[in-house]
């Protein structure tokens, strides 16, 4: 994850992970207990990321 939140291309400023251990922090990486994943909240992303694929030309080459 520190290779990850180094490239500077992706723009990920701060990573968590989820653990069998208290909350803390070491850098950008923050860690939290397993239990605290019941709060987290489903964010819609935005249109403009979501990609419109096509793979129909797949079934002609099957």
């Amino acid at each position: 994850m520190d290779n990850v939140l180094n490239l500077t291309d992706y723009g990920i400023e701060e990573g968590y992970v989820f653990c069998n251990s208290n909350v803390e922090t070491d850098g950008k990486i923050t860690y939290f207990p397993i239990y605290m994943l019941m709060f987290l909240h489903k964010k819609e992303l935005p249109k403009e990321i979501l990609l419109n694929t096509d793979f129909s030309d797949l079934n002609d080459k099957v």
